[in-house]
C-alpha cells in the first residue's frame, strides 16, 4: 500500500521528480492514502500532474479518503453537515410560535428519509457531493468527535474505579473500549449534534393535562427516532446523562451559573419549573442546555477532555448564548415546550412503546404493547446483542422485578454508558454482570407492557 506522508508546503521539488510521469490510476491511489486533507492539498500544490488529476477526480478521491478517515461515521457525518446547512432548521434565538408544526414535520421526515435511512449506516450521496469545502467541514467536525470519544472512553474506564472493582472484579479487559464501542459512541455524538440543530424544542399542540396523550405527542421527535433502533435511543439517553453531569463541573458553574445571566435564569426557572427542590431546577437547566448546545460547545466540559481550551468552537450558540436566549424567551423553559432528557423510567418507556412496540386494544378498551422484538431485530445482520441486552434490561425492569437478592451492573446509576458495551463484556465467565440475553428474550415473549407502563404476564 502506498501511503502519502505529510508533505510540507515549501520545497516541493523532490515530489515533482517522482510524480509527474505517474499514471492517473496510480496518482488517484496515492492521493486516497493521504494522511489527511491538508497533506492531500499540499500534494496537489506540489505537483502539476497531481493538481490536474485531482480536479478531474475530486469527488472520487475525497469520498474514498473520507471513507478511510471517518470510517463508519461518514454517513451520519454527512447527515450532520446537511442538518447544519438546512435553511428550514429552527432559527436563533429559538421561538416556538413562529413554526408551522405540520410543515416542519414534513421537512424533517424528508430529511430523515434522505440522510438517515437504514439507521444512518449507508451513504446516501453521490461522489460529486464531496468538494473541498464539504470535505473540510466533515473532517474538522469529525476531529471534534474523535477528541470527545477519547474523553468519554477515559470516563468509561475510570468512573468510580473502587466501586467497580469491588462489585464486578473487573479486569483491564472490561475497561478497554474496543473499536465497535468507539463507533457507537461516535454515532451518538453525531446524533447529539443533529438533535441540537433540528429538534431543540417542541412544536405543535401540547396537552398540558396529559403530554403523552397519543393524539398530541411530539410528532417531530417520533418521526426522527423511528429511523434508529430502540437500544440506540437507550445509548442517547445515557450520553445525555453523561454530558449533563459534566456541566456540573466547577468551571461551567463559574462560567454560567454564577454569572448574572445564570442567576437570573435560575430565578425564571423557579417560576416555570416549580419552586421545589433547588438542585432539581438546576438539573433541569443543565439538561436543557445540554440538549441545545451541540457537541462543539459541550466539549470543553466533557470528562477526560479538560484542559481542552473552553473557547468558542464553531458558529453555533454557546452555552452562554443559550442561557441568554432562555431569559429572552422564558416560556421555552416550561416542561411543555423545552426538550430535556430525563432518565425517569416512565417517560423513557413512553418513548419505547410509542415508537417501537406494537400495540393491541383489549376487549374493554385498554391497550397493551407486545414485547416481541423480532420485528426490530430482524432488520439487522450480524447484530451484537450487548446494547440489545441493556435495552431489554431497562424495558423489562429486570433489576426491579427480579431484584432485591441480585445486583446487576446495569442497576448501578453511578456507572454510565454500559449500553455501549459489546456482548462479550456482559458474558464474563467468572461473574455474570447481567442476566443472559436468552433469559430476557424469553421474559419479553411472556410479558406485555400496559398503557400505564406496567409489565404484566401475557394472557
Amino acid at each position: 500500500m502506498v501511503v502519502l506522508e505529510h508533505i510540507p508546503e515549501s520545497n516541493p521539488q523532490r515530489v515533482l521528480i517522482s510524480t509527474e510521469s505517474l499514471h492517473c490510476d496510480v496518482m488517484v491511489a496515492i492521493m486516497e492514502q493521504s494522511q489527511d486533507l491538508k497533506s492531500l492539498i499540499n500534494f496537489t500544490k506540489a505537483s502539476p500532474n497531481a493538481f490536474r488529476i485531482f480536479h478531474a477526480n475530486q469527488g472520487i478521491v475525497l469520498k474514498r479518503l473520507l471513507n478511510r478517515l471517518l470510517g463508519a461515521s461518514l454517513p451520519i457525518a454527512v447527515a450532520r453537515l446537511e442538518a447544519s446547512r438546512a435553511d428550514w432548521k429552527p432559527t436563533r434565538p429559538l421561538k416556538y410560535d413562529d413554526v408551522d408544526a405540520s410543515k416542519y414535520n414534513y421537512k424533517l421526515v424528508n430529511f430523515c428519509n434522505h440522510y438517515l435511512a437504514d439507521q444512518a449506516i449507508k451513504l446516501q450521496v453521490p461522489a460529486s457531493y464531496f468538494t473541498i469545502e464539504s470535505a473540510f467541514e466533515l473532517w474538522s467536525f469529525h476531529e471534534v468527535v474523535s477528541h470527545s470519544v477519547y474523553g468519554l472512553n477515559h470516563y468509561m474506564r475510570t468512573q468510580h474505579p473502587s466501586k467497580i472493582r469491588w462489585r464486578t472484579h473487573h479486569t483491564e479487559y472490561h475497561t478497554l473500549t474496543n473499536e465497535l464501542e468507539k463507533d457507537r459512541i461516535s454515532k451518538m455524538l453525531y446524533i447529539t449534534e443533529i438533535v441540537s440543530i433540528l429538534l431543540p424544542i417542541r412544536y405543535g399542540p401540547v396537552n398540558l393535562a396529559n403530554p403523552t396523550n397519543s393524539l398530541e405527542r411530539d410528532k417531530n421527535w417520533e418521526s426522527f427516532w423511528v429511523y434508529f433502533a430502540p437500544w440506540e435511543f437507550c445509548q442517547y439517553m445515557e450520553m445525555q446523562r453523561v454530558l449533563s453531569l459534566s456541566l456540573h463541573s466547577r468551571e461551567f458553574c463559574d462560567f454560567i451559573m454564577l454569572s448574572h445571566v445564570g442567576q437570573k435564569l435560575q430565578g425564571i426557572s423557579a417560576t416555570l419549573v416549580g419552586e421545589g427542590y433547588g438542585p432539581q431546577r438546576i438539573r433541569h437547566l443543565y439538561e436543557v442546555i445540554t440538549l441545545q448546545a451541540g457537541l462543539r460547545n459541550l466539549m470543553p466540559w466533557m470528562p477526560g477532555i479538560r484542559p481542552y481550551p473552553p473557547v468558542r468552537m464553531g458558529v453555533g450558540p454557546t452555552a452562554f448564548d443559550i442561557a441568554t436566549e432562555l431569559i429572552e424567551n422564558p416560556k421555552i423553559l416550561h416542561w411543555s415546550r423545552c426538550r430535556s432528557i430525563q432518565l425517569n423510567h416512565d417517560p423513557v418507556t413512553n418513548e419505547y412503546k410509542n415508537i417501537w412496540l406494537k400495540g393491541s386494544r383489549k376487549l374493554y378498551g385498554s391497550e397493551e404493547y407486545s414485547l416481541d422484538i423480532s420485528h426490530i431485530v430482524d432488520k439487522y445482520t450480524d447484530l451484537d446483542e450487548g446494547p440489545l441486552a441493556s435495552w431489554l434490561f431497562d424495558l423489562l425492569r429486570w433489576g426491579e422485578r427480579n431484584g432485591p437478592h441480585f445486583h446487576w451492573l446495569r442497576d448501578d446509576g453511578d456507572y454510565g454508558m454500559t449500553s455501549f458495551w459489546c456482548q462479550c463484556r456482559w458474558d464474563w465467565e467468572f461473574k455474570p454482570l447481567m442476566p443472559p440475553i436468552s433469559t430476557m428474550k424469553r421474559d419479553a415473549s411472556t410479558h406485555v407492557l400496559t398503557n400505564d407502563n406496567q409489565i404484566i404476564v401475557r394472557e
